[in-house]
């Protein structure tokens, strides 16, 4: 058996014509046209002694760093052991072909081939028309090569172990027959370029392992896998259901069209099946009272599944000629035998004029939508008896007798509904203008009632009255906190003071409950506010309590008591229910007055001894003030006259010369720059110059001069030793006494 063996460029830039190439090429063909790689070359074949040439362009190579070691070519940037084309440049293509001719070069050469596994892929079409692909794969094995032998530099032929010859083959222009004497034909792509620059190991290591470098075009187990392959694909059709099914033999001739196929199929599962699932079909009635609310109410026959007997396919009917007519039952019970339509929508659906001589007979007609029996408008025949007895997503009701009867009994239900409503508004109406003759006091006697009793148990005039009737109606005479849950829930305050009140007179109330509630009130944060109204009404009421319940309340009360003088806001009670409060309990009016235990005097409190705090650190803050202002004022005197010190160690300057007279003195050109420097501190030069002449001339001394000067700090005596200095007026000699 002989196996031809191609080698294929499928590089995007194969010609030599294709765009220049930096990648550097490592194979080339030596001079007996074999390939070579550059670091097999000796140092005595560097350059054009290495005789080499391009594969594809056919020029001359040479050798760049032929023969030497590693160490003279790891510079970086360094490209290494190369081919460089002598004249010319190298192009993407030349890099193609010495990548196929090493590939090549070193299988034939190799001692071994990995001949990879066959693959056969076939096609079938089913009844819908689609396709089903499947493929049959054979094994792989490996192959000692006994012999080889070179046809030429584009191909060699290699002697297998199993007696097997291999043609190994560069594709050419002119190339080898497809129908040759070999066996098979194996292909080896060589996609990439690089691959020209890669060593004999790496490339050896590609072909054996990668399945891209080697595949089969033709292969001596292809027709066996062939045929597998096909029957396969012939089994995935008839899994699918997408073949002529055996057991649904056609009667007589072949219906012509598809249309009549698909209903012939559809009869044929019906009558088989005997039972179809089908959907819903509502109608929504809906009415309104006037400026009130809407109504409706939605009449359904429901989904289910029906019972079939009796089919028959474009069964004559006058006016009509349905796709398929039977006799149907609901397998519910709820509805006898009826005569049921079906029809099959495939190009077209059921115009009007059909439609209205249905109705006109008043029969069920149900509609399949063949167009979604499957994806891409495609019918499966396998997958009909799921979508024809089972799905009903591509089912509707074009229409039902059964709808008219569901209907008559949703208006009925929906003009009860609406009766019910206006029943209801009318004794609403009735109640509130009942409520309104009603005088305040009496509206609170049912509201405290109704707070105490169960929901609706307050019978008034013949009729239950609900707790919020009478809230509203207070609420709308100008008490707000009637609607407030806080105060009239099930555990509110109003049910808790209007217990302690009942006790009180006489009552039998049990006091347990209203201490757990009072309790609930202390830890639930929302109530806590509120819990002062509890404890004014234990104070005005003065139910009597046990010794046990006296101490508790008496330890409730100094509890808050203790919160509210240490101006807590914790029970400290906003004023926004008390009006309320003192007109249902008006006993508790007056203690309600009283600001204390209000968040308001809480807050008023707060205030004031802020204000006092205020003023106490204002008034700390002045004392710490002033004694900073006198310690500093000490600091700068003790400055002041440790600086006229200073400055009298020299007495005053003898009148010499020009230093005689004042007038003298301040002509100088020195002292008038120094006038004119010290004017911003305000200070008169001129006359502290006539000062301190005339005390020179009355023999006051220096000391006596500078206090009299009365200077504030111990920079203005520097200012005026400087104007003295300046003036000569003072020596730098020897000391004087000061006086």
């Amino acid at each position: 058996m002989t196996i031809r063996t191609q080698v294929i460029d499928r590089t995007a830039k194969g010609a030599l014509g294709g765009d220049e190439s930096t990648q550097p090429m490592r194979w080339a063909l030596d001079a007996s046209r074999k390939a070579v790689h550059v670091a097999f070359l000796s140092r005595e074949q560097t350059g054009l002694n290495c005789s080499c040439s391009c594969p594809a362009c056919g020029g001359r190579l040479q050798a760049v760093n032929a023969g030497r070691g590693p160490d003279s070519h790891s510079r970086p940037n360094s490209l290494g052991q190369f081919f460089r084309h002598h004249t010319g440049i190298q192009r993407e293509g030349c890099l193609s072909a010495a990548a196929r001719i090493a590939a090549l070069q070193l299988l034939v050469q190799h001692g071994q081939i990995d001949l990879p596994p066959p693959s056969v892929t076939s096609t079938r079409n089913g009844l819908s028309g689609e396709a089903y692909t499947a493929s049959a794969v054979g094994q792989p094995y490996r192959a000692r090569i006994l012999s080889r032998h070179w046809i030429d530099e584009q191909a060699a032929t290699l002697t297998l172990d199993d007696g097997r010859v291999i043609l190994v083959h560069m594709r050419t222009s002119s190339g080898f027959e497809a129908g040759g004497k070999w066996d098979a034909v194996l292909t080896i792509q060589v996609s990439d370029p690089d691959v020209a620059g890669w060593p004999a190991e790496q490339i050896l290591q590609q072909i054996s392992l990668n399945p891209d470098f080697t595949c089969w075009e033709r292969h001596w187990q292809h027709a066996e896998l062939a045929r597998q392959a096909s029957a396969e694909a012939q089994q995935l059709a008839g899994q699918a259901g997408d073949v002529t099914p055996s057991e649904l033999a056609y009667d007589g001739e072949t219906p012509p069209g598809a249309e009549g196929v698909l209903h012939w199929v559809v009869k044929k599962l019906l009558a088989k099946v005997g039972r179809i699932r089908v959907p819903a079909l509502s109608e929504t009635i809906e009415s309104e009272l006037p400026d009130v609310q809407w109504f409706s109410q939605t009449a359904t026959v429901p989904a289910t599944v029906l019972e079939l007997r009796d089919v028959r396919v474009e069964h004559r009917l006058p006016g009509l000629v349905p796709d398929v007519i039977c006799m149907a039952r609901d397998t519910t019970g709820k509805r006898g035998e009826f005569e049921l339509l079906v029809e099959i929508a495939v190009t077209h659906k059921v115009d009007q004029a059909k439609l209205q001589k249905i109705r006109a007979l008043n029969l069920a007609c149900l509609e399949l939508d063949a167009t979604r029996f499957n994806v891409g408008g495609r019918v499966r025949v396998g997958d009909l008896s799921s979508e024809v007895v089972t799905s009903t997503r591509n089912k509707r009701w074009l229409h039902h007798p059964q709808l008219a009867v569901e209907v008559a009994l949703a208006k009925g239900e929906l003009r009860r509904q609406m009766a019910q409503v206006r029943d209801a508004m009318r004794a609403q109406e009735e109640a509130q203008a009942w409520l309104s003759s009603q005088p305040a006091n009496t509206l609170r006697e049912y509201y405290l009632l109704s707070v105490d009793l169960p929901s609706g148990d307050l019978i008034l005039e013949g009729r239950p009255w609900q707790k919020a009737a009478f809230a509203h109606a207070l609420a709308a005479r100008g008490w707000p906190s009637a609607n407030d849950s806080m105060l009239t829930g099930e555990g509110g305050m109003v049910r808790c003071i209007a217990s302690i009140k009942r006790c009180a007179a006489g009552a039998g109330v049990d006091m347990t409950e209203v201490f757990d509630s009072f309790d609930r009130f202390l830890l639930n944060r929302q109530y806590q506010a509120f819990a002062t109204l509890v404890s004014i009404a234990f104070k005005v009421y003065a139910p009597p309590l046990s010794a046990t319940k006296c101490a508790r309340l008496d330890e409730i009360n100094d509890a808050i008591k203790a919160s509210i003088k240490a101006r807590e806001l914790t029970y400290g009670r906003p004023g926004t229910h008390d009006k309320f409060v003192a007109f249902l309990f008006p006993e508790m009016a007056e203690a309600l007055t009283h600001p204390f235990g209000t968040r308001e005097q809480i807050q008023d409190e707060r205030r004031r001894e802020r204000l006092q705090e205020l003023r106490r650190e204002e008034v700390h803050r002045a004392i710490e003030a002033e004694k900073q202002r006198e310690h500093e004022a000490q600091l700068e005197k003790k400055a002041v006259q440790s600086q006229i010190a200073a400055a009298c160690r020299f007495g005053w300057q003898s009148p010499l010369g020009f230093t005689r007279d004042a007038d003298q003195i301040l002509s100088l050109a020195d002292v008038k720059a120094l006038s004119r420097a010290n004017a911003r501190h305000s200070l008169d030069v001129p006359s502290i110059i006539r000062s301190a002449c005339q005390a020179r001339a009355d023999g006051v001394g220096l000391e006596s001069w500078f206090k009299a000067q009365g200077p504030a700090t111990a920079e203005l005596v520097s200012i005026l030793l400087t104007i003295l200095r300046t003036a000569w007026l003072v020596g730098l000699e020897s000391p004087r006494p000061r006086r």
